[in-house]
C-alpha cells in the first residue's frame, strides 16, 4: 500500500492510529453558483463542526482545507463515534438550513503511522482518503481493519458494502458502512440531493456502475456472470418506473437494492458463467467457448474477447491482474488488463474451480485433487499446495474459507500457515460462498438453504430456507443476495433478521450474483422451457452396445440410458467441470462412510416410480447389484468390494449380497458393507450399471425389450442397428434438477446407421436435428472446418475431462523398484 503524509502539529512515537477524512460533496459547484462569500460561510460551518466533534472525542484536526478535514485519533472506537456524531450534525445543519448544505462523505482507516515534523506518514491515510472518495453524501465508510479494532460499539451498527479494488493497492478492500442504530439518517438528505440532481442533471445515466471508470475500481471475485460477443452493446430495454419484469435468457441484469427491482440488462451470449469486476471493467467467463469477455462500462460494450484454457470455471481480480481457473485444463490463466492478453498459463492441479485473491496471493481450489494451490502474484507460479479440499473460496477476517461440496462442510484456513483452523458442517451440496456483514454465508445447492457461520465461534448460527437450487451468493448493499438457479429467482436476506425479506423473479435460470457499488448484478441462463414439446431426431452412425444397464459399457449407450435410469447417486447434468460433481439421485443425500470407511447408509427418496407404475423399493437396489454380478457384466469389478461380491463373481448362479447390502423396504433404507474402504464407491454407484431395476427383473441380458425406467424418458421401441425411440415416462416427477431434470422434447428418435458424412448431411438438410461426435465417429478435419465455418452458430463445443494414460511415479514405492516396474 502506498503511504501518504499529512501536515500538522504532531508528536509522540509511531503506533496504531485512526484517521478520519471528511469532504463536502458538491463544494466546487456550490462555489461557482453561490460565490466565494457563501462558500466561505459553508466552509466555516463545516470547520466548526469538525473541530468540535473531533476534539470532543479526543482527536486532533491536523488539516482543514475549505471543504476537507483530516483528523487523527489514538482510539479507533473514538474515531467511529466522532464520525457518527459528525454525520448527525451535518445532516441536522443541512435540514435546518438547506441553503448551506453540509452533504459530507467520510472515510476511516486505522494502521501504523509514523509522526513527522510535517505530520504523519502511513498507508492508513491513503486508504482513508480512498474510502472518503467512495462515500456518498451522508455516508461514512470504514475499513474492515478499523472496525475489527473497534469491536462492538453501543449505538453503532456496521453494514458490509462488499469489496473495493483501488488503484495502487494489490489486495481488495472490504468496505464497511458505519451507521447509528435505527434508520439511516442519510435518507433524510434524499429530497435535497434529488432537488440538486433535478437542477443539475447528469449526462445519460450508465447501465452499470460508473465507479468502474476511474480510481474507484470495485472488485467482486467469484460468483457467476456471462458470455458476451465482441461489440455487443449494453441494451437499455424499455422500462418505466417499475423497471423490467424479468431478465432475458443469456443476459446480465442489474437490480436496484433500494427498490428490489430489475432496472437494466445487457444481452450476452450463451452459457453465462462466472464474473469478476475490477481494473476498470467487468470480466465474464464464456464457459463453453474457453474465453473471457471484457465489458467496458464507459463504452457500454464488449471491447475484447480473450481466449483462455479449457473449461474456464472461476475468475478473480487482484494484484493488478485477472485470473481465470480452467477447470478442464488444470491451469490458471493470468490476464494483463492493460493489454487484454494472457501473459502466463500456470499449471495448478486437476479440476480447478473456485478462485479468490487475498493476502497478496491467488488461491485456487482443485476439486479433483482435493487441494488448494496458492499462486504468488509476483512470480505467477504455485508457491505451495495445501492438502485441503474445496469447491468455492472466499476471504474474510484474515482467513481463507473453502466450501467442500462433496463433504458438506466449510473449512476455515489460516493463510499464513496453510492449516485448517476449523471445519464446520453445513447443508447438502455447499457451493456458493461469500464473506460479509461479519459472517461467512454458504449456499447449500441441494438443500435449498443458506448457512450463516459466525467466525468468532466457527459454527452455523442460522440456516435460512431460500428456494430451489441456490447456486451463488454475494454480500453487500445492506443484504445477502442469493441466486436460485432452478427457482428462477434472486432472494434478499436481511442479515439482522436472518430471513428472506424479498424474492425477486428474474426469469429463466439465474446463475450468478455479485454486488458492485451498491447495485446487484445477476447472470441468467436459458431455462429451456420455450423448447418443451415436439420430437428431437438424432442421427448417429454407430450402434449402441446394449440397452440393458447391467451390460452397456459404451459412452453412446450411456448417453441414452442416463435419460432413462437412476442410481442412488449421480452426476450434475451440466457441461464442463460442473458435470463431474457428484450429487444424490435416488438417495436423499450423500452419506459419510462409517466403520472405518466400509459402511454407507442411504435413505431413499419417497414415492419414486418406474415407468410401469411400481414404486422403487430398497430391495430393488440389492437385486440390481446381484444382477450385474450374475450376468458377468463388464462393470462387475466395480462392485466386488461389497461383502459377498467376490463370491458372486466366482459363482454367479449362487450370488447372495444380503450381508453386503442390507435393505429395509418399510424404512426405505439401503446400507452397503464393504470388505475394505473404497473412496470411489459413491462414484461407482453413479454409473449406469447401478441404475435401479425392480425385483423380478430377469437375470438375462435384454436385447430389444426395454427395462423399466425411472428417468424422464422410457425406451418405447428398439430396432438394433436401425432405430431407437424414447417417449416421456408418464410416472416421472422431477425430484432433483441437479441429478435428473425433466426433459424438453416429448419424443426422441435416434436414427442409427450410415456414414458420418451422411449423418451430418441429414442435419444440414433438415431431416435430422442433431449430430454429435460424442455419439458417432468424427468427420475429417476438412469437413469439420467446413461445418464450423458455414454453421458457426449451430456448432457447439462441449469440452470433457478424459483420462488419456497413467504414469508410474518412480520416486515412491513400489514403482521406485525397476523390477516392480518390469513385472
Amino acid at each position: 500500500m502506498a503511504e501518504s503524509s499529512v501536515p500538522g502539529k504532531v508528536g509522540g512515537s509511531s503506533g496504531i492510529r485512526a484517521f478520519l477524512i471528511a469532504d463536502v460533496r458538491g463544494y466546487t459547484l456550490f462555489t461557482q453558483e453561490r460565490g466565494d462569500e457563501a462558500a466561505a460561510k459553508l466552509a466555516a460551518k463545516f470547520a466548526e463542526a469538525a473541530r468540535a466533534h473531533v476534539e470532543e472525542r479526543g482527536g486532533s484536526v491536523i488539516e482543514l482545507r475549505g471543504d476537507e478535514a483530516l483528523a487523527v485519533f489514538e482510539s479507533p472506537r473514538q474515531a467511529i463515534r466522532a464520525a457518527v456524531e459528525l454525520q448527525a450534525r451535518f445532516i441536522e445543519e443541512t435540514l435546518a438550513d438547506p441553503s448551506l448544505p453540509l452533504t459530507v462523505g467520510i472515510g476511516l482507516d486505522a494502521g501504523e503511522a509514523v509522526p513527522l515534523e510535517q505530520g504523519y506518514r502511513g498507508g492508513a491515510l491513503n486508504l482513508a482518503a480512498r474510502l472518503c472518495g467512495l462515500a456518498e453524501a451522508g455516508e461514512t465508510l470504514a475499513s474492515q481493519e478499523l472496525v475489527h479494532l473497534a469491536r462492538r460499539i453501543e449505538g453503532v451498527r456496521f453494514v458490509d458494502r462488499g469489496e473495493a479494488h483501488f488503484k495502487g493497492l494489490s489486495d481488495p478492500v472490504r468496505v464497511i458502512k458505519v451507521l447509528p442504530e435505527g434508520e439511516d439518517p442519510a435518507l433524510l438528505l434524499k429530497p435535497i440531493l434529488a432537488a440538486r440532481t433535478r437542477d443539475h442533471p447528469s449526462p445519460k445515466k450508465p447501465s452499470f456502475p460508473r465507479s468502474l471508470l476511474s480510481g474507484r475500481r470495485l472488485l467482486v471475485a467469484i460468483l457467476a456472470v456471462a458470455l458476451i460477443a465482441v461489440g455487443t452493446p449494453l441494451v437499455l430495454s424499455q422500462r418505466g418506473a417499475g423497471g423490467l419484469r424479468s431478465i432475458d435468457a443469456n443476459a446480465v441484469g442489474l437490480i436496484d437494492p433500494e427498490t428490489n427491482r430489475i432496472i437494466d440488462q445487457v444481452l450476452v451470449g450463451a452459457t453465462p458463467s462466472h464474473l469478476a469486476v475490477g481494473e476498470g471493467a467487468v470480466w465474464v467467463i464464456n464457459a463453453g467457448g474457453g474465453t473471457v469477455s471484457r465489458i467496458d462500462p464507459a463504452k457500454e460494450s464488449v471491447v475484447q474477447t480473450i481466449s483462455v484454457g479449457s473449461g474456464p470455471s472461476g475468475i478473480a481480480v487482484g494484484g493488478g491482474a485477472v485470473w481465470v481457473a480452467n477447470g478442464l485444463g488444470g491451469t490458471v490463466s493470468r490476464i494483463d488488463p492493460g493489454t487484454n492478453t494472457v501473459v502466463r498459463t500456470i499449471p495448478v492441479g486437476n479440476g480447478p474451480v473456485g478462485v479468490v485473491f487475498g493476502a497478496g496471493s491467488l488461491w485456487v481450489a482443485n476439486t479433483d485433487d482435493n487441494t488448494i494451490a496458492r499462486i504468488s502474484a509476483e512470480t505467477s507460479s504455485v508457491a505451495e499446495t495445501l492438502k485441503i479440499s474445496g469447491t468455492e473460496l472466499a476471504f474474510g477476517v484474515g482467513a481463507l474459507w473453502a466450501s467442500d461440496k462433496a463433504a458438506n462442510r466449510v473449512s476455515r484456513i489460516d493463510p499464513a500457515t496453510g492449516s485448517v483452523v476449523a471445519t464446520i458442517a453445513v447443508g447438502n451440496g455447499p457451493a456458493g460462498l461469500a464473506f460479509g456483514d461479519g459472517a461467512a454465508w454458504i449456499a447449500n445447492t441441494l438443500d435449498g438453504t443458506v448457512s450463516r457461520i459466525d467466525p468468532t465461534a466457527n459454527s452455523v448460527t442460522s440456516t435460512i430456507p431460500v428456494g430451489d437450487g441456490p447456486s451463488a451468493i454475494a454480500v453487500g448493499a445492506g443484504a445477502v443476495w442469493v441466486s436460485n438457479e432452478f427457482g428462477g429467482t434472486v432472494v434478499r436476506i436481511d442479515p439482522v433478521k436472518n430471513q428472506v425479506v424479498r424474492t425477486i423473479p428474474v426469469g429463466n435460470h439465474p446463475k450468478g450474483v455479485a454486488v458492485v457499488n451498491g447495485g446487484v448484478l445477476v447472470s441468467v441462463l436459458e431455462s429451456g422451457a420455450a423448447h418443451r414439446g415436439g420430437t428431437l431426431t438424432i442421427r448417429v452412425n454407430r450402434a449402441l452396445d446394449s440397452i440393458d444397464t447391467a451390460i452397456a459399457y459404451d459412452q453412446f449407450s450411456w448417453s441414452i440410458l442416463n435419460m432413462t435410469g437412476d442410481g442412488l447417486t449421480g452426476f450434475v447434468r451440466a457441461g464442463g467441470i460442473e458435470g463431474t460433481q457428484l450429487v444424490p439421485d435416488l438417495a436423499v443425500s450423500l452419506p459419510a462412510p462409517t466403520d472405518g470407511g466400509k459402511t454407507y447408509a442411504f435413505q431413499l427418496r419417497p414415492s419414486i416410480r418406474y415407468s410401469t407404475g411400481a414404486l422403487v423399493k430398497a430391495a430393488d437396489i440389492r437385486h440390481t447389484m446381484e444382477r450385474v454380478l450374475e450376468l458377468g457384466s463388464g462393470g462387475a469389478g466395480f462392485y466386488e468390494g461389497i461383502v459377498g461380491g467376490t463370491a458372486c463373481a466366482k459363482t454367479p448362479e449362487r450370488c447372495d449380497l444380503s450381508r453386503g447390502i442390507v435393505t429395509g423396504d418399510a424404512t426405505d433404507t439401503v446400507t452397503f458393507h464393504l470388505t475394505a474402504p473404497d473412496p470411489e464407491f459413491l462414484y461407482k454407484l453413479a454409473l449406469p450399471f447401478a441404475y435401479a431395476v425392480p425385483v423380478g427383473t430377469p437375470v438375462k441380458a435384454t436385447d430389444t425389450r426395454p427395462l423399466p425406467a425411472t428417468g424422464p424418458y422410457a425406451i418405447e421401441s428398439y430396432l438394433p442397428d436401425h432405430l431407437l425411440r424414447l417417449a416421456r415416462n408418464r410416472y416421472f416427477q422431477e425430484w432433483s434438477k441437479a441429478a435428473q431434470p425433466d426433459g424438453y422434447p416429448d419424443e426422441i428418435v435416434v436414427e442409427i446407421g450410415g456414414t458420418v458424412d451422411a449423418a451430418m448431411a441429414a442435419v444440414e438438410h433438415g431431416s435430422a436435428d442433431s449430430f454429435s461426435t460424442f455419439q458417432s465417429g468424427s468427420p475429417s478435419a476438412t469437413r469439420l472446418t467446413d461445418v464450423e465455418t458455414r454453421y458457426a452458430s449451430q456448432v457447439h463445443t462441449n469440452p470433457q475431462a478424459t483420462t488419456i494414460g497413467f504414469f508410474l511415479n518412480t520416486r515412491v514405492p513400489p514403482f521406485d523398484d525397476v523390477n516392480v516396474r518390469r513385472a
